[in-house]
Parts: structure tokens; C-alpha cells; sequence
């Protein structure tokens, strides 16, 4: 392969730094660690769903994850389309959002690192530290408005992120403006 400036030929290791570069300009740790993530759950789906059978419908949970994957490369790509305060929020922000996705997959993938439930361990490690089953302790004192009330809390991180970056994100975008402005020279 031949250098485009110089005209010189290039190795496989020039040619893999020089790839290697373009991606840092582009990604962040949080996109490697994302896309990172998004590989190893595609090769386990790959291996042990689709050869040894242990997840149901592992094609599907594939299209999940590459719907995901896709999501995650839209982000990317999508403040270098529109440039606004919600392209830039979602571009670093989309890992964290993803997570609910992610999560939902992976309570159906969990057989493929542990076929058997584990149930029976959780259960007497419950009596070990507490010196009683909790299920049905908790069960009697169940209400609905107590179980409203866990529910908002558990459902609030859905909106806690989003409502707490955003405004971040545009005030940084207003204190960059200010900056910018007053340090470019005067006509």
C-alpha cells in the first residue's frame, strides 16, 4: 500500500497506526468501552448461542445488539450532521442511555455463562445474613402505595440522567459561545 502524501510504500503496522489514529479522533473511552462491550456479547452470542444452543432465539438477540450497535454509530456521526446542544448531549452521553437496551438483552442471555438458576444461592445466602427467607417477610407488608412508591424509584433513573446532563450540556455549549466570542480578536 502506498502513502497518499509522500507516494512511499507503507507496512501493515504503518498502515494499522495510521488507522488506529483516525479512530482516537473520532472515539472517546466511552465509545470504546461501549463498542468493546457490544463485541464480546455479539462473539459470546456467536459461539455459545448459536453453537451450543444454551440462549433462545440468539439471531434475534444478535439484531438486538446490532440495532444497538447502529444506535451507538448514529451518535457518532450525528453532531458532525447537526451541530446543536442535544447532538452533542447524545453523542456522550448515549452509553449510559443505552444501558436500559442492554439490559433487557442480557436478562435473556444470562444462560449462556450460567445455564442453571440460581435461585437455591440466593435464597440461603438471604437466611445467612438476614437469618430468614425475605420474600415472604417483605410480602406482608406490602402495599400499593409502598409498591408505587418503589417503583417511582426504581423506574426514576430512566429520567435522572437525561434531566441532570442535558442542562449541563447547553450551559457548557453557552459558556464555550461566551468564550470563543471574547478571545477572537476584534476587527
Amino acid at each position: 500500500m502506498k502513502n497518499a502524501a509522500t507516494g512511499a510504500r507503507c507496512g501493515t503496522l504503518e498502515v494499522v497506526v495510521a488507522a488506529l489514529k483516525r479512530v482516537r479522533a473520532v472515539c472517546g473511552a466511552q465509545d470504546v468501552a461501549f463498542f468493546a462491550y457490544l463485541t464480546i456479547i455479539l462473539i459470546l452470542l456467536g459461539v455459545l448461542g448459536l453453537g451450543f444452543q444454551r440462549v433462545a432465539a440468539p439471531l434475534h438477540l444478535m439484531a438486538f445488539h446490532l440495532a444497538i450497535g447502529a444506535l451507538g454509530m448514529g451518535a457518532l456521526v450525528l453532531p458532525r450532521i447537526w451541530n446543536s446542544a442535544l447532538s452533542r448531549w447524545l453523542r456522550w452521553w448515549y452509553p449510559v442511555l443505552l444501558c436500559t437496551p442492554f439490559f433487557e438483552g442480557l436478562g435473556r442471555m444470562i444462560h449462556i455463562l450460567r445455564p442453571g438458576l440460581i435461585d437455591a444461592h440466593l435464597v440461603a445466602a438471604d437466611q445467612a445474613i438476614f437469618g430468614a427467607v425475605l420474600t415472604p417477610i417483605l410480602q406482608a407488608h406490602a402495599t400499593p402505595w409502598l409498591t408505587e412508591i418503589f417503583f417511582i424509584c426504581y423506574a426514576s433513573y430512566y429520567f435522572l440522567i437525561p434531566a441532570v446532563g442535558f442542562p449541563f450540556t447547553c450551559a457548557a455549549a453557552g459558556r464555550t459561545r461566551r468564550f470563543v466570542s471574547s478571545s477572537s480578536p476584534s476587527r
